[in-house]
């Protein structure tokens, strides 16, 4: 189905969620109660590869709105020298978005951050493909609202947070390294030093993940801080200030029993 057609679809859905509850209220309104006596339903089958044309008022009525979404969405913000990936623990393109979520959190609180951790599953793309990034792409990358925070975790709230990183055999991060073998983690670095179970850390990660989104409850034991930048908006300005994304991504963490099995 193309834009112009789909646009058209929503909008119609739209004024009849609108009329429906128009009609409702009205009716509910009424002294009378009435009851339903009759009803009578219509199906319509659509093939997957039916054409479906739009309606020309409806169109008509979008397309100023449509053509300025278009030209925000197709700005490009910066390019990429190399295909970015979402795939664990490789993961170039989630990576690249924790490194986002912690310059995002460095600028919008004023305390240093130690290092930044995501979820896979809020990476909703596959990839982006080497040369230009659009704003479209980071929007299909990141269609949700979620906000960054600053969470000061202590260092057995950080051991549960490699455990779970474990056990979804990696996550995207930034300024951690670690090795995962046979559902154990090892050889914890945190912006270069090793891990120290008696620090407290800042780790940058989202209102989701804070509030126990995809297990990681321990986030909980910890002191909040948030910032009201959402990560998409900060994934936008990163690149816009790199301009041609160069950096390594890879090799943050790496799954020893996964290469034993490549």
């Amino acid at each position: 189905m193309n834009q112009i057609n789909y646009f058209a679809l929503q909008m119609k859905r739209t004024l009849y969620i609108y009329i429906s509850l128009t009609l409702v209220i009205a009716y509910t309104s009424c002294i009378n109660q009435f009851k339903v006596t009759h009803k009578k339903t219509t199906n319509m089958v659509v093939k997957e590869d039916q054409q479906i044309s739009g309606d020309s008022s409806i169109i008509q009525l979008i397309s100023p709105y449509k053509n300025k979404l278009d030209v925000l969405m197709n700005e490009v913000i910066g390019r990429t020298n190399t295909d970015l990936v979402k795939a664990m623990p490789l993961a170039g393109l989630g990576n690249m978005a924790a490194d986002a979520c912690l310059t995002g959190a460095q600028k919008h609180t004023s305390t240093p951050v130690d290092f930044a951790v995501l979820n896979s599953g809020g990476i909703r793309i596959p990839s982006i493909n080497k040369g230009a990034i659009t704003v479209g792409q980071i929007y299909e990358l990141m269609p949700f609202d979620n906000q960054i925070v600053v969470v000061e975790l202590k260092g057995a709230d950080c051991e549960l947070l490699f455990e779970w990183i474990t056990k979804w055999k990696g996550a995207p991060v930034s300024k951690l390294n670690m090795k995962i073998d046979s559902g154990k983690y090892s050889a914890v670095f945190i912006n270069g030093e090793p891990f120290d179970k008696n620090k407290t850390y800042r780790v940058a990660t989202t209102d989701f993940i804070a509030n126990g989104g995809d297990g990681a409850t321990f986030f909980a034991n910890g002191k909040t801080i948030a910032t009201s930048y959402k990560l998409r908006d900060a994934i936008i300005a990163y690149i816009r200030t790199i301009g041609e994304l160069t950096t390594n991504y890879n090799e943050r963490i790496t799954d020893n029993e996964k290469k034993r099995m490549d």
